[in-house]
């Protein structure tokens, strides 16, 4: 990951901290992060950017432990049976052919920046474990407001002109529309869009990605039973 991003997430961490900016009044900002995943490229060809990290880690405080745990379920789950695919960690692992992660440094993706349109986990203490599943509830739709007014500055400088940008859930790819990159929106894996509509924006992206000639993005990849 390039310094210029490195301090944009610092920048990010020190807003939530202190309580500045975008940050000032969303109830998301007291949680651990930000839930940022590094890069170990300078300058990543493709984004994927998905909803948000979900619900808070209980087994561990430490963000670079489920970041690893993470990363490392992209890897080893993505050519088992998925009929559903339905958790957001083996979509993207099948999605990249189990590439995001980085064996050299397991706490980064390798070869594309993966990141999320709210930076915060949607659960904290304060907010409890209703609020996290039913995700769409005032927190949700607040952070998403605030966090989404990072984005675009967060993707140019982890590459100014990326060849496409993979927006997993309609949510993302709203907060994308108009910011001049080559979009791509495919539906999160836990919409409830029948089997043949989910490929349908698949497929789309299996072309595209065909003509670009991104390795990490193979035609085979994409060939989800979603």
């Amino acid at each position: 990951m390039n310094k210029e991003l490195k301090d944009y997430h610092d920048m990010i961490d020190r807003s939530k901290k202190e309580g500045e900016g975008s940050c000032g009044n969303c109830a998301l900002r007291r949680d651990n992060g930000p839930a940022l995943i590094e890069c170990a490229d300078e300058s990543p060809e493709i984004v994927v950017v998905s909803e948000s990290p979900a619900g808070k880690p209980e087994a561990t405080k430490d963000i670079k432990q489920w970041t690893r745990s993470i990363l490392i379920s992209c890897h080893e789950n993505f050519l088992k049976e998925l009929p559903s695919a339905r958790n957001m960690g083996h979509f993207i692992g099948r999605l990249t052919r189990g590439k995001v992660y980085c064996p050299d440094d397991p706490e980064r993706t390798h070869n594309l920046y993966w990141t999320h349109t709210l930076k915060c986990f949607i659960q904290n203490e304060d907010i409890g474990i209703r609020d996290a599943k039913r995700k769409r509830g005032k927190h949700f739709r607040s952070g998403i407001k605030e966090c989404s007014k990072y984005l675009a500055d967060e993707i140019r400088k982890a590459n100014p002109k990326p060849k496409t940008v993979i927006a997993v859930g309609r949510e993302a790819a709203r907060k994308l529309e108009g910011s001049g990159f080559t979009l791509y929106e495919v539906y999160h894996p836990s919409s409830w869009k029948s089997k043949e509509q989910k490929k349908s924006k698949l497929k789309l992206l299996r072309d595209e990605v065909v003509k670009l000639g991104l390795e990490d993005l193979a035609p085979g990849c994409i060939d989800l039973d979603c």
